[in-house]
């Protein structure tokens, strides 16, 4: 209605959208950053666990021959 273009009103609703999510309480932000805790600590725990201490790239390269 106001002769703008369907793709402006779009880029400008999610970027309105995109700013309310990173903008929010906290909740959420502490929510993803305790998840993410989580997934480092999981990481960190089969990282210790690995029973082989040759690199990921070395591993290919050694089972290639």
């Amino acid at each position: 209605m106001e002769g703008r273009a369907v793709r402006d009103v779009t880029i400008e609703l999610y970027e309105h959208w995109l700013g309310d999510r990173i903008e929010g309480d906290g909740a959420s932000q502490d929510a993803a950053d305790a998840w993410l805790a989580r997934w480092r600590d999981l990481g960190d725990a089969i990282g210790q666990a690995a029973v082989d201490p040759r690199a990921t790239a070395q591993i290919v390269i050694d089972d290639r021959r």
